[in-house]
């Protein structure tokens, strides 16, 4: 994960599963977003929608108010917003539903626009660009282990 994402005190709002704004964020929050991370993100953006987290929707509230205390996760999610909307039609295969991805995609962005942003998160937008936001993930170590006769 490039950001960190605390999701203890979030894990009893679903059953099953953790929120649909949950699981978006853990797809926004990838730098290097994969085609896997673009659909995954696009099929919770299609299939839950924007609104109240109280109607399986995708709660804009909760994610401006976490956005918007953290100008690299900020970053990093609007990035791969921004990525998905230019890949709207490779990524759902048709200009119907693309159409509608970069719908609730220009919602969230305004959403997001719009959010108020706490003195961390202006301070960080200050540096900008120049300085790191965001970790890469490293890559596992792959234990060998070799067998003698």
């Amino acid at each position: 994960m490039c950001h960190t994402l605390r999701l203890g005190h979030r894990l009893e709002l679903h059953p099953l599963t953790l929120s649909p704004a949950d699981l978006l964020l853990t797809k926004l929050q990838v730098f290097h977003a994969e085609a896997k991370d673009l659909s995954d993100s696009a099929a919770l953006l299609l299939g839950c929608g924007l609104g109240a987290e109280g109607l399986g929707a995708i709660d804009t509230d909760y994610i401006a108010g976490l956005l918007g205390s953290d100008w690299g996760f900020w970053r990093t999610a609007t990035g791969t917003l921004k990525t998905l909307e230019m890949r709207a039609e490779q990524v759902c295969a048709g200009e119907e539903l693309a159409s509608v991805l970069r719908r609730h995609i220009d919602e969230l962005l305004h959403v997001l626009e719009r959010a108020p942003r706490s003195l961390a998160w202006r301070m960080r937008s200050m540096i900008g660009e120049r300085s790191p936001w965001y970790e890469l993930p490293e890559e596992p170590v792959t234990n060998h282990f070799s067998t003698t006769s």
